[in-house]
């Protein structure tokens, strides 16, 4: 089981390289839209790296994905008010709620659920809330002008959307599944693959982008 789940993470760590390198040939931070989704890309491929050279010092980990949780949730939310900035209830409200959902992953990370724990609560919280960023995006009809990256939007947005709902319960329970035996490494393989196949799409979404800016150029 643990092989397989080597194989996966890394196949899925090497297409993230390449999208990182391919956004940057093509430019990707120079599009408003898609600005902060490259940034956290590459916020992604930092904290993978930093993460699998602790794992194998042999040291706790777990710190990383709170500061994931946190990076993650700022740039994911950035990310889509470049799409939502049209809606004028959002504009106004988005700084605070970005705000109230920091203090509250901070919290949780001080009082709650310690660094060297999973952080349950707060991945929880925060998937369910890009979840519902998707669900609003594909909700919503009038959320771009232009209308020649639809897909490459639509293509990003379907891989938030399957990978965090597919993971939501896998993190939910990260604690208890940590605690199993090896046996049930099978759920850690699945949020692998699902990992997987979000890059995967990340890398469909680039060649929509690249196809589409020939078209257009």
């Amino acid at each position: 089981m643990k092989s397989w789940q080597f194989l996966i993470t890394s196949s899925s760590e090497f297409i993230l390289l390449i999208n990182i390198v391919l956004s940057l040939v093509h430019r990707w931070k120079d599009w408003p839209l898609l600005k902060y989704f490259s940034w956290l890309l590459f916020f992604s491929l930092i904290v993978q790296v930093i993460a699998k050279i602790m794992w194998l010092q042999r040291m706790n980990n777990l710190p990383l994905l709170h500061l994931y949780t946190l990076g993650e949730f700022v740039l994911m939310s950035l990310f889509y008010h470049q799409m939502f900035k049209q809606n004028l209830i959002w504009a106004k409200n988005i700084r605070w709620f970005i705000a109230i959902v920091m203090a509250l992953i901070l919290t949780n990370s001080i009082f709650f659920q310690p660094i060297t724990v999973f952080n349950t609560n707060t991945k929880t919280l925060t998937q369910v809330i890009y979840i519902a960023y998707a669900v609003g995006f594909f909700l919503n009809a009038t959320h771009h002008q232009t209308e020649s990256y639809q897909n490459v939007l639509k293509t990003i947005n379907s891989a938030i959307l399957l990978y965090y709902t597919g993971s939501l319960f896998i993190f939910m329970f990260g604690n208890v599944l940590l605690g199993l035996e090896q046996r049930h490494n099978l759920f850690w393989v699945a949020n692998a693959l699902l990992y997987l196949i979000f890059q995967l799409l990340v890398f469909t979404a680039i060649w929509q982008f690249r196809q589409t800016k020939s078209t257009y150029s």
